[in-house]
C-alpha cells in the first residue's frame, strides 16, 4: 500500500493480512508552487503551479525510492523469493492520477486507486480522496 501526501509517503508491504514492512518517506516539498483553489463542492484543494515537468521529476524520483523499497523487500528481506504483487494507492496528492500513471509505467504489476464511489457529501457530492483519512478517524472516534 503506498499512502503519497504532498509532503510525506508512506509505503506498507503486507503478507497474509500483515504489515512486514513500513517506510515514512519525507518529500522535499515547496509550498510556492500549490496554490489553494475552491472546488466545485466548496472545499479547499491544492493545484500545481509550477512546470508540470518539474511536478513528474518529483514523482519520478519518489517512484525510484518505491521501487528501492519493493527491491529491499524482493531480494533482502526474501533472498528473490517472494515480491509485491499489487500496488493499492491512496493518500490526499492532488495530482494522483500523475501517480497512478507513472507507477502503472514504472511497475508490470496492478495497481488499485483506494476509491469508494458510495461515499457521498451531505449535498450527494462524491467524497474527495483528500478527506479518506479525516473520515477513518471519525469513524474511529479519535
Amino acid at each position: 500500500m503506498i499512502k503519497y501526501d504532498i509532503d510525506a509517503l508512506n509505503v506498507s508491504i503486507f503478507h497474509d493480512h500483515k504489515p512486514v514492512f513500513i517506510r515514512h518517506i519525507m518529500l522535499s516539498t515547496s509550498y510556492e508552487k500549490w496554490e489553494k483553489k475552491r472546488s466545485a463542492i466548496g472545499t479547499e484543494v491544492l493545484k500545481w503551479i509550477g512546470e508540470q515537468t518539474a511536478l513528474e521529476e518529483k514523482i519520478s524520483s519518489s517512484i525510484t525510492e518505491i521501487r528501492r523499497i519493493m527491491d529491499f523487500y524482493r531480494f533482502t528481506m526474501n533472498k528473490g523469493e517472494q515480491e509485491v504483487g499489487h500496488i493499492l494507492l491512496t493518500g490526499d496528492h492532488p495530482e494522483y492520477k500523475v501517480i497512478e500513471n507513472k507507477l502503472r509505467d514504472a511497475f508490470n504489476i496492478a495497481i488499485t486507486i483506494f476509491e469508494d464511489k458510495s461515499l457521498k457529501t451531505i449535498d450527494g457530492f462524491r467524497l474527495p480522496l483528500h478527506f479518506y483519512s479525516s473520515l477513518g478517524l471519525a469513524i474511529k472516534e479519535v
